[in-house]
């Protein structure tokens, strides 16, 4: 599968915010040491592979499909997806954030060769682009509603074609995202596909500058 995504261009304004964010989202790395010590206390798994979130580990095959489904309810719903392009004979990098998510995909996959699990890497750009560049995806599939701005501006300037599964943005997020309406919300126009299950869902991607189709 070869896929090529065109290069967006961000407006000046959202590239901005991107550098402030990456400034905050560095000094705060300490801190999310510190919450993953705390973590560690009752799921062991936040301090295994640690490797991982600095864009390292194993990525399997390059030009692969790269699936990031966050915590466990996002595997559940990745499961058949994944299990679709292993049928067609795909090799697929299974990424979480969560060690929960992060087991049951080994548990669902995990004795299958086509399949690679790791955990998704820092958000800093260079953890991304480290990741994005040893695994050369030919597209990556995000689950529900878990997004970070390196995740899809770093595959955007790379040309990696994304696409969001089973969205759902809810009311909730939208008020937190508005915010940094110009900013936060912009990050849905990186995808190159959304794929949701209502109407309601659809008419609020729209709101967000989503293109119907």
């Amino acid at each position: 599968m070869r896929y090529h995504a065109k290069r967006r261009e961000l407006p000046i304004t959202t590239r901005i915010a991107y550098f402030i964010y990456q400034i905050a989202y560095h000094f705060a790395l300490p801190l999310v040491g510190i919450l993953a010590l705390w973590r560690a206390r009752k799921e062991p798994g936040h301090l295994h592979n640690l490797s991982h979130r600095w864009g390292l580990g194993p990525v399997g095959a390059k030009g692969g499909v790269w699936v990031y489904a966050a915590s466990l309810g996002e595997m559940n719903a990745a499961r058949p997806i994944v299990q679709e392009f292993l049928n067609d004979g795909h090799h697929v990098l299974l990424t979480h954030l969560s060690p929960a998510g992060f087991d049951r995909g080994v548990q669902q996959f995990g004795n299958n060769p086509q399949v690679t699990h790791l955990y998704m890497p820092f958000d800093c750009f260079w953890t991304v682009q480290l990741f994005l560049r040893r695994s050369k995806p030919a597209f990556g599939i995000v689950l529900e509603i878990e997004i970070w701005p390196a995740m899809l501006i770093e595959a955007d300037r790379l040309s990696i074609p994304m696409f969001m599964a089973n969205g759902n943005l809810l009311p909730n997020r939208m008020k937190r995202l508005q915010t940094w309406r110009r900013h936060g919300l912009y990050l849905y126009r990186l995808f190159d596909h959304i794929f949701t299950r209502s109407q309601d869902y659809v008419d609020r991607y729209i709101t967000t500058g989503v293109r119907p189709e």
